[in-house]
Protein backbone atom coordinates (compact mmCIF):
# COMPACT_ATOMS: atom_id res chain seq x y z
CA UNK A 1 0.00 0.00 0.00
CA UNK A 2 1.34 3.44 -0.92
CA UNK A 3 1.88 6.01 1.76
CA UNK A 4 0.21 9.39 1.75
CA UNK A 5 2.37 12.39 0.84
CA UNK A 6 1.47 16.09 1.07
CA UNK A 7 -0.10 17.64 -2.01
CA UNK A 8 2.54 19.68 -3.93
CA UNK A 9 1.92 23.43 -4.01
CA UNK A 10 1.07 23.65 -7.76
CA UNK A 11 -1.58 20.94 -7.37
CA UNK A 12 -2.94 22.61 -4.24
CA UNK A 13 -3.26 25.89 -6.12
CA UNK A 14 -4.88 24.16 -9.09
CA UNK A 15 -7.44 22.42 -6.91
CA UNK A 16 -8.22 25.57 -4.90
CA UNK A 17 -8.59 27.67 -8.06
CA UNK A 18 -10.89 25.09 -9.64
CA UNK A 19 -12.90 24.85 -6.41
CA UNK A 20 -13.24 28.64 -6.23
CA UNK A 21 -14.39 28.98 -9.83
CA UNK A 22 -16.73 26.00 -9.53
CA UNK A 23 -18.28 27.26 -6.30
CA UNK A 24 -18.71 30.75 -7.74
CA UNK A 25 -20.34 29.31 -10.88
CA UNK A 26 -22.76 27.30 -8.77
CA UNK A 27 -23.68 30.07 -6.31
CA UNK A 28 -23.52 33.07 -8.66
CA UNK A 29 -23.93 31.74 -12.21
CA UNK A 30 -24.66 35.10 -13.87
CA UNK A 31 -21.65 36.77 -12.29
CA UNK A 32 -19.35 33.84 -12.98
CA UNK A 33 -20.35 33.49 -16.62
CA UNK A 34 -20.03 37.21 -17.34
CA UNK A 35 -16.68 37.37 -15.51
CA UNK A 36 -15.41 34.51 -17.68
CA UNK A 37 -16.65 36.31 -20.84
CA UNK A 38 -19.37 33.72 -21.41
CA UNK A 39 -22.63 35.61 -20.89
CA UNK A 40 -25.74 33.47 -20.49
CA UNK A 41 -29.39 34.42 -20.60
CA UNK A 42 -31.05 34.10 -17.21
CA UNK A 43 -33.20 31.25 -18.51
CA UNK A 44 -30.19 29.02 -19.20
CA UNK A 45 -28.09 29.38 -16.05
CA UNK A 46 -28.59 25.72 -15.17
CA UNK A 47 -25.73 24.72 -17.48
CA UNK A 48 -23.41 27.15 -15.64
CA UNK A 49 -24.42 25.65 -12.29
CA UNK A 50 -23.85 22.13 -13.62
CA UNK A 51 -20.43 23.17 -14.89
CA UNK A 52 -19.69 24.65 -11.47
CA UNK A 53 -20.64 21.43 -9.71
CA UNK A 54 -18.41 19.45 -12.05
CA UNK A 55 -15.44 21.73 -11.45
CA UNK A 56 -15.92 21.66 -7.69
CA UNK A 57 -16.04 17.86 -7.79
CA UNK A 58 -12.86 17.67 -9.89
CA UNK A 59 -11.15 20.03 -7.44
CA UNK A 60 -12.19 17.90 -4.49
CA UNK A 61 -11.00 14.77 -6.27
CA UNK A 62 -7.55 16.32 -6.76
CA UNK A 63 -7.32 17.86 -3.29
CA UNK A 64 -8.18 14.59 -1.54
CA UNK A 65 -5.90 12.39 -3.68
CA UNK A 66 -3.45 10.80 -1.25
CA UNK A 67 -1.05 8.95 -3.52
CA UNK A 68 0.93 10.07 -6.57
CA UNK A 69 -1.06 7.66 -8.75
CA UNK A 70 -4.38 9.04 -7.49
CA UNK A 71 -3.11 12.59 -8.11
CA UNK A 72 -2.09 11.66 -11.63
CA UNK A 73 -5.54 10.23 -12.34
CA UNK A 74 -7.22 13.34 -10.89
CA UNK A 75 -5.07 15.69 -13.00
CA UNK A 76 -5.73 13.62 -16.12
CA UNK A 77 -9.47 13.61 -15.43
CA UNK A 78 -9.46 17.41 -15.09
CA UNK A 79 -7.38 17.80 -18.24
CA UNK A 80 -9.69 15.49 -20.20
CA UNK A 81 -12.75 17.46 -19.11
CA UNK A 82 -11.07 20.76 -20.02
CA UNK A 83 -10.07 19.44 -23.45
CA UNK A 84 -13.60 18.21 -24.09
CA UNK A 85 -14.90 21.64 -23.10
CA UNK A 86 -12.62 23.27 -25.66
CA UNK A 87 -13.67 20.81 -28.36
CA UNK A 88 -17.34 21.44 -27.57
CA UNK A 89 -16.83 25.22 -27.68
CA UNK A 90 -15.01 25.04 -31.00
CA UNK A 91 -17.53 22.69 -32.54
Amino acid sequence: MSTSTPLPLPLSLLSLARLGVGTAAFLFPSLASSTLFYPQPTSSLLNVRLWGCRDALLATLLYTAKTPDARRRAVLAGAAVDILDMVAAAW
